[in-house]
């Protein structure tokens, strides 16, 4: 009895010592505004634990907060790996306490600066994205959910997403308006002038500075010195050099003000590229990066180094000193932190290491660089190791685009870098060509074209239970590494859990690229060098095809010619190509001009033809045109400049690609057709959209039905919009009688239907993976606006999306009957099983051949197959009038035979 009055009596003064909560807070709020050494803090502040694990559970949001505060000592005493453990410490309590922790925001935020400054930028995103998924939840925390989106928005841009880079600074300014946080709205506001900029939406962006700049004004701080160097960029990028350079130099007398020494190392090296690309004065821009150079040595900022030596090296490269220019690339490869020494000008990291870089849009721009002036100093030495070095650093640099590509999600920034990546690819093209590497030169021909659309095809492509695995795996190390490392005296560090600790967040980060890599990538298609060009010749030999892919320039044309069994590379001289191409296509289009100049359209048409086409030496009868940035009909050019009429479709049957790429990505999953056929002919359409009804394509659509078992019309006032989407899932092959709209604007093609019209953005989310073909009888369904490097945004491209691995679409509004004369032909040679491109060509040739006034290619050349060319397996038709059909042809061929077996059996008993 005795023991239990003095356990009792020990509990009443031991619970006399305890600390409160409230009085915990007091402490920790003392501890952080002393004017002491951080480690001074930090020891104090374990003791603070110490004695509240005395008395209390680790459970509680008090501990939390202890543990988040040592956290951000360890951080600002340099040890950011031991800031991180004891922060997610914090994380781990508060997500566990029964309710959501407000809390919890600030420690995320804390967590994303944390993996930022380690360049472990899909952990640091992840926990910028928590923060703002628990603040957005408490008003008093919109501060901070401003301040995530400012640092999201940032990590977006560096990765290039310019797009989402805007995007996440106009949601963040919602929460830091509601915060009333003018230094925050400020920022944000310069965070959304400098993608504005970078996407030359620059009325946007100079309203945005003028508000960012009202926002701070009277304020030296960071967010002013910043918004003073996006200003800058503003000017230079409008042509304002000298005022950009004032403003430059502003914001780097007030980093340097502050110590921002980072930044400072950065307004340096824009100064830099102002006076070399713009002012033309490389010894001031020179200058310049030297003096950058030395900030970004005091802060042991190896990007920052790496940038300042690229831009030294352009420097030397503009004035056509090859060799230095590569010592200083050289340089900016052997400073970045992937353990890369070799000064030798000819050597790169390997391939693997790419993964440990944060900033890809460094390294893709330093390796084309660098392969760039090996080219050129191998023109000027004719040493071919030279040329063998320049081939392994793009296809590096193309490596590096690849990563760059699969962090972004704005469609518009993949293609503001897929614009920028040309000239790359037209160099690398031309190593190859020099090299006569066939095999290297068509892996570059593919990657210059329609990448973003092979992504789009293969991004649902799922991720195998392994990598899923895996990722589990690294988790549960990297928890249970936490733990331990908590679990050490916080004076003492363990070198080997340190490595250990670091090593196992590197291969995080490497998973989580992986695993954005293969949603993007098809697991029936090669993507290696090694593997591209024989996949494509496979699929040559199983269509009986040859193909001929096109990359154009100012004033070169690169052509690759595929057989299935050899490839062969050509450089064709060309500067009028565009001009050429684009009047080729204004007579075509234009029947009045054809009769009135045909003269002018043989010229062309032949021209096209000696320039484009005779020089390959091409055998074959059925090809494969993948044209890079512009379709234009081949089976209309002349190959006889004396002979109006030797039109090429009269040897050779053509259909079209985006790239082979696209062609073999395809993941067939086929559900329960409903029907064979699916016709679509509004017929007439709305007066305010002022079109020209399409008389008789009702009845058109009804010949065509007649051959087919099983089929579904939406005619008239039946095909409506939503009809059209709901039921081009289940058909086979769908024929589109409509009025299409498009143009050369970055504006959404759209298809008319009897009530509205359907964007292509509408069709491409459809899943038609059932539908063999699309044909689209309207005009121009084939042309939209050009993305350089990706091609053309049609409405044909909508259906590619969908899953349709076959489109017939036209290039321009031709004439209506024509149209369903060719379109019925072209059916009736597909039900006698001819491949697409064969039964096109028949159905244009039996269209020719039945009326002169036909000739001119405005009526027929229009049409063109895009995609997969094979024969389609369509079911015979089994309607009641064929059948009996069928049984009259029976009955007087036994009829006829019974009469001639009389007429012989009379005459034998004549004879006898």
């Amino acid at each position: 009895m005795l023991w239990l009055c003095l356990l009792a009596l020990r509990a009443i003064i031991s619970h006399a010592q305890c600390i409160s909560d409230d009085s915990i807070r007091h402490e920790i709020d003392l501890i952080r505004n002393e004017q002491h050494e951080t480690n001074y803090k930090i020891n104090k502040l374990a003791g603070v634990r110490a004695a509240y694990l005395n008395c209390h559970q680790k459970n509680t949001p008090v501990y939390a907060e202890i543990m988040h505060r040592l956290g951000d000592l360890y951080a600002k005493a340099g040890n950011i790996q031991e800031g991180i453990v004891y922060t997610t410490a914090a994380v781990d309590v508060n997500k566990h306490t029964g309710k959501l922790e407000p809390f919890l925001c600030n420690s995320y935020y804390n967590l994303g600066i944390f993996y930022g400054q380690l360049g472990f930028i899909h952990q640091s995103d992840d926990c910028f994205n928590h923060c703002i998924a628990v603040g957005r939840v408490f008003t008093k925390k919109y501060f901070i959910v401003g301040m995530a989106h400012a640092q999201l928005a940032y990590s977006f841009f560096k990765a290039g997403d310019y797009q989402q880079a805007r995007a996440i600074a106009i949601k963040g300014l919602f929460f830091s308006n509601r915060a009333k946080d003018t230094v925050e709205q400020g920022a944000l506001w310069a965070q959304k002038a400098q993608a504005e900029i970078e996407m030359a939406n620059f009325k946007d962006a100079m309203q945005s500075i003028t508000i960012a700049l009202a926002r701070l004004n009277g304020k030296d701080n960071i967010d002013l010195a910043t918004t003073y160097s996006i200003y800058a960029d503003f000017l230079d990028a409008t042509g304002k050099y000298h005022s950009s350079t004032v403003f430059y130099q502003k914001a780097f007398l007030l980093n340097k003000k502050l110590q921002n020494i980072v930044q400072c190392a950065n307004n340096l090296n824009d100064l830099g590229k102002v006076y070399d690309n713009d002012l033309k004065q490389p010894d001031s821009a020179r200058e310049w990066y030297n003096k950058g150079l030395e900030f970004a040595r005091e802060n042991n900022n190896s990007y920052q180094m790496a940038g300042l030596y690229q831009n030294l090296g352009v420097t030397y490269w503009r004035q056509r000193d090859f060799k230095k220019a590569l010592i200083f690339y050289q340089k900016a490869l052997n400073i970045l932190p992937i353990n890369f020494t070799d000064r030798a000008i000819t050597s790169n990291p390997e391939v693997g290491v790419l993964n440990q870089i944060s900033n890809d849009y460094y390294v893709s721009t330093l390796l084309a660089n660098k392969a760039e002036s090996l080219l050129a100093l191998y023109k000027e030495t004719s040493a071919k190791p030279l040329l063998y070095a320049a081939l392994h650093t793009f296809l590096l640099s193309d490596r590096s685009i690849d990563m760059m590509r699969w962090k972004q999600s704005g469609e518009l920034s993949k293609l503001l870098w897929r614009s920028q990546t040309k000239d790359m690819y037209e160099n690398a093209i031309e190593v190859c060509y020099l090299l006569n590497d066939t095999e290297n030169g068509f892996y570059f021909f593919e990657k210059s074209r329609s990448v973003l659309l092979d992504d789009q095809l293969n991004y649902a492509a799922k991720i195998s239970f392994n990598d899923e695995k895996l990722k589990r795996k690294l988790q549960i190390s990297i928890d249970s590494l936490n733990q331990q490392m908590l679990l050490l005296n916080s004076s003492k560090s363990d070198i080997s859990l340190n490595t250990e600790w670091l090593t196992l967040h590197q291969q995080w980060e490497g998973q989580q690229t992986l695993l954005k890599a293969k949603s993007y990538g098809s697991a029936d298609l090669p993507d290696k060098v090694d593997g591209m060009l024989r996949g494509a010749q496979d699929q040559l030999q199983r269509n009986k095809q040859l193909l001929v892919e096109y990359f154009n320039n100012d004033s070169i044309i690169y052509a690759v010619v595929v057989t299935p069994v050899k490839a062969k590379m050509y450089k064709i001289p060309y500067a009028a190509y565009l001009y050429d191409s684009g009047e080729f296509l204004r007579y075509c289009s234009n029947p009045g001009l054809l009769n009135q100049h045909y003269d002018q359209y043989v010229n062309l048409a032949t021209k096209l033809y000696q320039k484009l086409f005779k020089p390959l030496q091409i055998s074959a009868k059925s090809i494969v045109i993948s044209p890079g940035e512009r379709f234009i009909p081949f089976d209309a050019l002349l190959d006889d400049p004396h002979s109006a009429e030797s039109f090429l479709l009269k040897k050779y049957a053509f259909s079209y690609v985006y790239s082979m790429r696209v062609l073999m990505s395809h993941h067939i999953i086929r559900g329960d057709r409903k029907f064979c056929f699916l016709g679509i002919a509004p017929e007439h359409f709305k007066e305010n959209v002022a079109l020209q009804a399409l008389e008789g394509s009702v009845a058109s659509l009804r010949r065509i039905q007649s051959g087919f078992n099983s089929s579904l019309l939406l005619k008239g006032d039946g095909a409506k919009k939503s009809e059209l989407l709901s039921q081009l899932p289940h058909a086979q092959i769908v024929q589109i009688y409509a009025h299409a709209a498009a143009d050369s604007n970055n504006r959404d093609p759209l298809l008319y239907m009897a009530d509205s019209a359907v964007l292509m953005s509408e069709i491409q989310k459809l899943n038609c993976r059932n539908t063999d073909m699309v044909t689209l009888s309207a005009c121009n369904t084939g042309i939209g606006y050009m993305a350089v490097g990706e091609g053309t945004f049609s409405m044909a491209r909508g259906f590619r999306l969908a899953g349709i691995l076959s489109t017939v679409t036209n290039l321009w509004q031709a004439d209506n009957k024509a149209t369903y004369a060719l379109t019925e032909s072209f059916y009736k040679y597909l039900r006698l099983g001819f491949s697409k491109d064969e039964a096109l060509r028949s159905a244009k040739l039996d269209f020719i051949s039945r009326d002169q006034s036909h000739m001119l290619p405005y009526y027929w050349a229009s049409t063109i197959v895009i995609g997969d060319n094979s024969a389609l397996n369509i079911p015979f038709t089994e309607n009641k009038n064929n059948v009996e059909w069928l049984l009259s042809a029976f009955a007087v061929f036994f009829a006829l035979l019974g009469g001639l077996y009389f007429f012989v059996w009379s005459r034998r008993g004549a004879v006898k």
